[in-house]
């Protein structure tokens, strides 16, 4: 794991520029461990099912995941892609739809929850509603 050398007192700017150093894995370890950190702050005013819902709803996709994705969607875009490595972007679409169903089926439940629409939840929580 990468090391930040940050001072005794950080500030804001400070503590960014030493997140800027982390390679794109820690940076999503990171990031995880900074979603927890805030549901964990926002647990004790949240029912403990409102709490697990918002966990699933801020678990982002795995950065290998990703990274995989971009890598074979490109190779499909330039119509190099063999066979093999077609099988294992259709294996890790499904994989990303079905991380995708289940934080829609955790948006609607909280939205169920709260009585809200999804589409009011998603204003609520900041996340960009798509088409």
């Amino acid at each position: 794991m990468a090391s930040i050398e940050i001072k005794t007192t950080v500030s804001f700017q400070d503590l960014l520029k030493g997140v800027e150093q982390l390679e794109l894995n820690e940076l999503e370890d990171f990031l995880g461990k900074v979603l927890k950190l805030r549901a964990k702050k926002l647990a004790p005013s949240l029912p403990a099912k409102e709490a697990q819902l918002l966990e699933i709803i801020n678990k982002a996709i795995p950065a290998s995941l990703s990274d995989q994705f971009i890598e074979l969607d490109k190779k499909r875009n330039a119509e190099t892609l063999t066979h093999k490595e077609h099988e294992e972007l259709i294996e890790i679409v499904k994989k990303i739809e079905s991380l995708n169903a289940e934080r829609m089926e955790a948006l609607a439940e909280l939205a169920n929850i709260r009585q809200v629409s999804l589409k009011d939840l998603m204003k609520q929580l900041d996340i960009p509603s798509i088409g």
